[in-house]
């Protein structure tokens, strides 16, 4: 059987590193055999860029006991003083390049310091009084950043109302649920004349917010800037059933906020820009076979029609043909056809069933009054994406996503009839007084059958 990873030597450490097409749930692995730092690597770049820090590490150890050696030699010249005195060389250990944390004890020190030449037995405890040369390969402090847990997060993105959702997956926030978190991204705006101070909320399926957190206090420029905040500790869902992901916020409507490079990691320390392993998968066709080790690939032939249905093998690769005889025979519904919109998403199914996701932003007005609360006039949306005659609409539902506080979405006084293909209605609020210009953002679903 090919194994699934080579046993490697570097600066005095033996690893076991994983060839990267062995992935399992856990991602790829690299340890030692004490187990005293795992690393795990999801994705052939962090792969390749942990085998080349451990290169430059490597060359950090060998210039380090280069200077060391120079050392020694300085040190036996220096040390015979001149003749007839008698010459004391100090040596010391600490935590880094300036003494700090200096001790006579080399345990956990990755610094040795030396002086030479000197007058008096007793060492100084004065860390200036030596020449520091880094001795042990610091592999304790070597780190892959943070796992992105939002995908598509590279992107520049406007915030030109007062949030910027950032939708979760369920296999994500059942992993962020209780956890410690940090958000980062690069934001600037579009003039000087309001700048604002980011914010962020977790975002509950009702579409109340958790408790915001700061980060620190600095206020966006024309120029991007990164800005760091990490989740207060009292403001961590324990259980995240019930929040369909971040938003970040402005406390100022005035201008538009453009915001880049996002990530949410776990932990409390933000580290630089790297995409989800989602994104990664968009980039597998690109990577050829002396990066991927395909030399290691079993040789197996292609599975037949009869093994792909019926999952009688576990030594034949299946085609797309074969994946999707299989899909066909093991599900009664499947997706056949996708459309990915701007602001919606329809689905088609193999039994002639569909189903469409969307929202539109309008801004209206609350001005009609009835009943003591303020309301606009009746709306009416086409629901673009099925108007033609292949589709019919059995079913349709809206509601207010973002907008007015204390705002609703009610059926209006027309009717809506469902072979116009459009949702009709109205924008009740909670105000005392008529409301001009308010953005809203109306989600819907429409469900139906297509020919």
């Amino acid at each position: 059987m090919t194994p699934h990873y080579k046993m490697i030597e570097i600066g005095g450490k033996e690893l076991a590193v994983f060839y990267p097409q062995f992935k399992d749930d856990d991602g790829y692995k690299i340890i030692d055999k004490d187990n005293r730092f795992p690393i795990e690597l999801r994705n052939h770049d962090e792969y390749m860029s942990f085998l080349e820090t451990l290169i430059e590490r490597e060359q950090e150890l060998k210039d380090g006991l280069t200077t060391l050696a120079d050392l020694v030699d300085e040190m036996d010249m220096l040390a015979r003083g001149p003749k007839g005195d008698t010459r004391y060389m100090w040596v010391k250990y600490a935590d880094d390049a300036e003494g700090n944390g200096m001790s006579d004890n080399p345990d956990g020190k990755k610094y040795i310091g030396m002086a030479f030449n000197k007058d008096t037995e007793t060492p100084s405890n004065n860390a200036s009084d030596y020449k520091w040369v880094k001795y042990a390969a610091d592999y304790e402090g070597l780190e892959i950043g943070g796992r992105n847990y939002l995908p598509n997060s590279k992107a520049e993105r406007q915030l030109t109302s007062y949030t910027l959702f950032l939708p979760l997956d369920e296999e994500n926030k059942h992993e962020l649920a209780g956890e410690q978190v940090v958000v980062s991204f690069e934001a600037r705006h579009d003039n000087d004349s309001s700048p604002v101070t980011p914010h962020v909320y977790y975002r509950a399926s009702d579409g109340y917010n958790m408790g915001h957190s700061y980060g620190e206090n600095k206020r966006t420029t024309t120029e991007y800037q990164r800005f760091v905040i990490p989740i207060d500790e009292d403001k961590i869902p324990s259980d995240m059933t019930n929040y369909t992901g971040l938003i970040i916020r402005k406390n100022d409507n005035s201008n538009t906020i453009y915001i880049r490079n996002i990530k949410l990691e776990k932990g409390t320390i933000a580290t630089d820009w790297t995409p989800a392993p989602e994104d990664i998968f968009d980039r597998i066709d690109n990577v050829d076979k002396a990066h991927v080790g395909l030399s290691n690939v079993q040789n197996y032939g292609i599975a037949s029609q009869s093994q792909a249905e019926n999952g009688t093998s576990n030594n034949a690769y299946m085609t797309p043909l074969r994946t999707k005889q299989a899909i066909e025979k093991l599900s009664s519904s499947y997706v056949i056809d996708t459309e990915i919109g701007d602001d919606y998403i329809l689905k088609k199914y193999s039994d002639g069933t569909f189903e469409l996701k969307g929202h539109v932003k309008k801004t209206e007005s609350l001005t009609s009054e009835i009943n003591n609360m303020y309301r606009t006039g009746n709306l009416r949306d086409e629901l673009t994406p099925i108007i033609d005659d292949s589709y019919k609409l059995i079913y349709s539902n809206a509601w207010v996503m973002d907008g007015y506080t204390n705002s609703f979405l009610v059926m209006s006084s027309v009717s809506n009839p469902l072979n116009e293909k459009s949702i009709r209605y109205r924008i009740m609020g909670n105000n005392i007084s008529p409301t001009e210009d308010v953005e809203f953002t109306i989600g819907y679903e429409a469900y139906g059958t297509w020919s």
